[in-house]
């Protein structure tokens, strides 16, 4: 048996991935935004800092924990406030969740969770939904100045 290289593997994961985000009834604006995630091209201020519409001076940092420099990995997953809404989540999802490295191995993970056809599409809705809802969030606190409760991010 011959085994493909980790690359080539990376490759064909994010390629159904990527083919998979589009098969969700999900409005088109938040597939659309999904899909910009898994590229990285959501302006998170990392990615504004790289541009340069931004520098590091005006802050690079993350709005939700005001800890660490903001890009989408940080913002999305191991930030304390999306954390805290993925750990919640997965509770009421009755699922347990290791936080993974990176979002892609978050819908893989959402995806394999469900025990069904029918409810992989509901927990890919769900993955879809909550990182709408942290980028909303954000964006309501940095253009708004309106901090979004946690209680309400997760219980939308």
């Amino acid at each position: 048996m011959h085994m493909l290289p980790k690359l080539q593997l990376k490759r064909l994961m994010h390629m159904v991935i990527f083919k998979s985000i589009w098969e969700i009834p999900t409005p088109s604006k938040v597939i659309a935004f999904s899909w910009q995630l898994l590229h990285d091209r959501v302006p998170t201020r990392d990615n504004l800092i790289l541009r340069g519409i931004i520098t590091q001076d005006t802050g690079g940092i993350c709005v939700g924990c005001e800890v660490f420099p903001e890009s989408s990995r940080h913002l999305f997953m191991h930030c304390k406030v999306a954390h805290s809404v993925w750990y919640e989540i997965s509770k009421w999802l009755g699922v347990v969740i290791v936080m993974p490295s990176n979002l892609f191995h978050l819908f893989d993970y959402f995806s394999a969770a469900a025990f069904s056809k029918k409810s992989r599409k509901c927990f890919r809705l769900v993955w879809h939904s909550v990182l709408w809802s942290i980028w909303k969030a954000r964006n309501n606190k940095v253009f708004n100045g309106i901090v979004v409760d946690l209680w309400k991010l997760w219980r939308w």
